[in-house]
């Protein structure tokens, strides 16, 4: 099983690579310099360990069909967050993101009334819609 535990020193964007299962808890945490990151729609089941990417520089995430569950305050510091994933709900834990920072999270059209359920999910209703198309 490959996962990444700690990596500083990054600046810019990064690519999960699709044979990494896990990242760790803390992972990328106060990394200010990482302005983007990619997870990629094929690979291995992903799970994001709490507090993987909080007070990064990351301002946005896209969410892919990889991505099994999101740790509790994961994308703390992230404004827009949009889900790609078609077939489910993904899991998240408690504050995965951040209510009074959280914009927008942009869900498929077919789960927008599941996602604004769930319970996981429903403290950020009122931010949760399908993407406008450009």
């Amino acid at each position: 099983m490959l996962f990444i535990l700690f990596w500083s020193g990054i600046e810019g964007e990064i690519v999960i690579p699709s044979t990494v299962k896990i990242v760790d808890a803390y992972a990328f945490a106060g990394v200010a310099s990482l302005t983007g990151v990619s997870f990629g729609e094929e690979g291995a089941s992903l799970t994001i360990g709490g507090s993987a990417f909080r007070e990064s520089g990351l301002t946005s995430v896209v969410l892919t069909n990889r991505i099994d569950s999101i740790g509790s305050y994961s994308f703390y510091s992230i404004q827009v967050v949009e889900v790609t994933r078609t077939d489910e709900v993904i899991e998240g834990g408690s504050y995965m993101f951040n209510s009074n920072i959280v914009q927008n999270i942009y869900v498929p059209e077919s789960l927008l009334e599941t996602y604004k359920a769930d319970t996981r999910w429903s403290k950020f209703a009122d931010n949760i819609s399908v993407k406008p198309e450009a």
